[in-house]
């Protein structure tokens, strides 16, 4: 596991695993389906989630390591998720830019999504739910990163099986401007 912080989850540490409050989603309960990797100036990086299992899952506990490496915990206070839901999760400024108030947020400057030394990771409670395969990509086959352009992929490959690559991901038809 890349990491998991199941006491400030409400769970127990036990045999390497995270047990007690929580259930841990699967790789077939959450998918990353979108991603702001270079958004224009003054705005900020943002990716979201899609809720694909059957069951309400519970967010506490999971989080994310972006494509420098950098460790990302939603957080332990409970947020639960129905199916079919999508989560927007986006640092926390700046307020002016147009994003919808996301779901969840983390701390301003600390998101990296551009960078692609690593892996970008979500895991939950120590379980890896889902992979964005950056260092796989080619010269012939690079991730998106249109300035002010989401990468996404298309709803047929809405599984965390399917999404890790890069010939799975497009640049979104328009810049994301939300109205502004």
């Amino acid at each position: 596991p890349l990491f998991a912080d199941c006491a400030s989850a409400g769970a127990d540490c036990q045999q390497g695993g995270c047990q007690g409050a929580f259930t841990t989603p699967l790789s077939s309960d959450l998918v990353i389906t979108e991603v702001m990797r270079s958004p224009l100036p003054n705005h900020r990086p943002w990716f979201e989630l899609y809720v694909s299992g059957t069951e309400s899952i519970n967010l506490a506990g999971c989080g994310l390591m972006d494509g420098a490496g950098d460790i990302h915990v939603f957080g332990a206070e409970a947020y639960i998720v129905e199916p079919g839901q999508f989560v927007l999760i986006a640092e926390e400024e700046p307020t002016n830019d147009g994003l919808p108030a996301p779901d969840i947020t983390l701390p301003y400057g600390s998101l990296d999504l551009l960078a692609t030394d690593k892996a970008v990771v979500l895991n939950c409670m120590g379980a890896v739910v889902d992979i964005i395969d950056f260092p796989s990509e080619t010269s012939l086959a690079p991730f998106p990163a249109e300035s002010g352009k989401a990468m996404q992929v298309s709803p047929q490959s809405y599984s965390a099986e399917v999404n890790d690559t890069s010939d799975m991901w497009c640049s979104a038809e328009d810049p994301y401007t939300f109205g502004v």
